[in-house]
């Protein structure tokens, strides 16, 4: 489970949810399609002591997600 009721895995592999549906709205009206990827951090981001920057945003950032 991954910040219920906001989004929730099932054991087929889909997610449901709040988010979810808010993104399957928006994927309608703009006409996209997008892919969902689990990170593996637990925490939104920072910056690390060598001025790199951590959690999810750093994944964004470095293009690994």
């Amino acid at each position: 489970m991954c910040n219920w009721p906001y989004a929730n895995q099932l054991e087929n592999g889909q997610f449901e949810g709040l988010a979810i549906d808010i993104l399957n709205e928006i994927s309608r009206i703009a006409k996209i399609t997008y892919t969902l990827k689990l990170s593996n951090h637990t925490e939104y981001g920072g910056w690390s002591q060598n001025g790199s920057v951590t959690g999810i945003i750093g994944q964004i950032y470095r293009n690994v997600c």
